[in-house]
């Protein structure tokens, strides 16, 4: 979403990917790793420098960091967009973007928050201002309160989402 990336999340996932043709569709993290720009993304979501210390990392951390692998797509920023869930390794097929994460990612966050012991959160899931994409940043917001881990969450969006779901005394 144009209002996502303006909030400061731009390196966060999930950000929109759209596509540029069928033919073109990747997953968002093929997208924002790939060692060259992809075409099907604005200039803004593209780091070259980030996108090789991400493949580093990950490399390094294999089986240890969990990333999404399904996500609810929008055929436009708005309350009432027509919605699908997709395999990420599917791509974003064109004229959508994706706004939350997927059930699938849901569940595996939520059984990783379930045993963890420290939990560092900036920034929500999806667009929970837009009910139809609120349930990933609902869900994770949550598990994170109900969990014994030492919680720190941080950033206006990630602040305004635990006031939303009235979670506030749950985080720290």
């Amino acid at each position: 979403s144009a209002n996502s990336a303006t909030r400061g999340s731009h390196h966060a996932i999930p950000a929109p990917c759209r596509v540029a043709a069928p033919a073109q569709s990747r997953s968002l993290l093929d997208c924002r790793l790939d060692h060259r720009e992809p075409s099907m993304l604005p200039r803004a979501f593209y780091d070259r420098d980030t996108a090789t210390v991400a493949r580093e990392l990950l490399g390094k951390a294999a089986g240890k960091i969990v990333l999404p692998t399904d996500g609810v797509l929008g055929d436009k920023f708005a309350a009432d967009a027509n919605q699908q869930t997709v395999a990420l390794a599917a791509g974003v097929p064109d004229g959508w973007a994706m706004y939350d994460i997927g059930p699938e990612t849901v569940a595996a966050f939520r059984q990783v928050l379930s045993t963890a012991k420290t939990v560092v959160w900036n920034g929500p899931m999806g667009v929970f201002e837009f009910e139809a994409f609120s349930h990933g940043t609902e869900v994770v917001a949550r598990a994170i309160a109900a969990s014994s881990a030492f919680s720190i969450a941080g950033g206006g969006d990630t602040l305004a989402a635990i006031a939303k779901y009235g979670i506030e005394k749950d985080i720290g």
